[in-house]
């Protein structure tokens, strides 16, 4: 999540970044979570990763492979490391990893618009309305 936010540090831990369009920021309101269950019960045959299995709000990605390298990475974000060029085949696999995050997160039915200081929350509805608050 702290990846992904880089472009938009204001949000906060349960909206992702999807994109900018002008001055705008468009995020989503979702939940991500860890399938422990499936990792313990995944016997990959790969001595030098292992498959994680993420949940974004009700749908499971398909299983992602997670080296060493990267599961490092990732960790060091949380401290506050920024990558460097030294990262390059790490960064590539953490920005596939963002890129399946962003387009489940782009499905969501509730997403934000932040231009300024403004912020709008877009909602489906059942009827397929975009229901428009905080104007």
């Amino acid at each position: 999540n702290k990846h992904a936010n880089r472009n938009a540090p204001y949000l906060s831990k349960d909206e992702f970044y999807i994109s900018s369009h002008g001055g705008c920021d468009l995020a989503s309101e979702m939940e991500l979570s860890v399938v422990y269950k499936s990792i313990e019960e995944d016997l990959g045959k790969d001595l030098a990763a292992f498959n994680v299995y993420l949940k974004v709000n009700e749908h499971t990605l398909a299983p992602i492979p997670v080296s060493v390298n990267l599961l490092s990475l990732m960790l060091d974000i949380c401290l506050g490391y920024r990558p460097n060029k030294h990262d390059k085949n790490s960064i590539v696999l953490l920005d596939e990893l963002v890129v399946k995050i962003t387009r489940m997160a782009s499905l969501s039915k509730v997403l934000f618009l932040y231009s300024g200081d403004e912020r709008l929350k877009l909602k489906e509805n059942s009827d397929n309305e975009i229901r428009v608050s905080g104007l």
